[in-house]
């Protein structure tokens, strides 16, 4: 029994360890930087990385383009500069926490944590609405069109041979956790 139970713990530990070995992959939850603003592994913004793969179908001007492409860039190389101080911010956090670091200490650096966030999505947001004030009304609109076209797509391919309704009655709106916000703040 007493055997088991060393087993048993020494299993648990060792799938913490795993866990706590790579903070930043997390499944999506609201502490992971990338909540909402869906960026590649190398920073990228998939966001403006999908305006610029339906350039034609929306019609971008070779002008929009580069902008875009170049605003992408820039933001990509502040992001991993951002993540890089969240990540060593996170770490240190964890190390206080292990080596019984005083609370106020540790308290302190979990602000730091949280105002390093903070910043990180911020930017994300205003990067997205730098990229967004590129495009015309028109293209905005094309571009939702495309999206809402998408959505109902997804949405019967789910549905398999028809079984099943679309829970929500509200069109352009999914049945997430975000799908009571304004539509606005999510055009892209």
């Amino acid at each position: 029994m007493k055997r088991a139970l060393i087993i048993l713990t020494a299993g648990l530990l060792l799938i913490a360890a795993m866990a706590s070995a790579n903070p930043g992959h997390r499944g999506g939850g609201m502490d992971k930087p990338g909540y909402g603003m869906r960026h590649h592994q190398d920073g990228m913004n998939r966001g403006a990385g999908v305006i610029l793969r339906v350039a034609d179908e929306i019609g971008l001007s070779d002008a929009q383009k580069a902008k875009i492409t170049s605003m992408m860039k820039e933001f990509g190389m502040d992001r991993i500069d951002m993540k890089a101080e969240l990540d060593k911010a996170q770490l240190e956090l964890k190390h206080m926490r292990l080596n019984e670091a005083s609370e106020a200490d540790v308290l302190a650096q979990m602000d730091k944590v949280g105002e390093l966030r903070t910043e990180l999505r911020k930017a994300g947001y205003s990067h997205r609405q730098a990229v967004k004030n590129v495009l015309t009304d028109e293209q905005l609109d094309k571009l939702d069109e495309l999206r809402q076209e998408r959505r109902e797509g997804r949405a019967n391919k789910s549905r398999g041979d028809g079984h099943g309704k679309r829970m929500n009655k509200t069109p352009g709106q999914g049945n997430g956790p975000r799908a009571d916000m304004n539509q606005d703040c999510l055009r892209w």
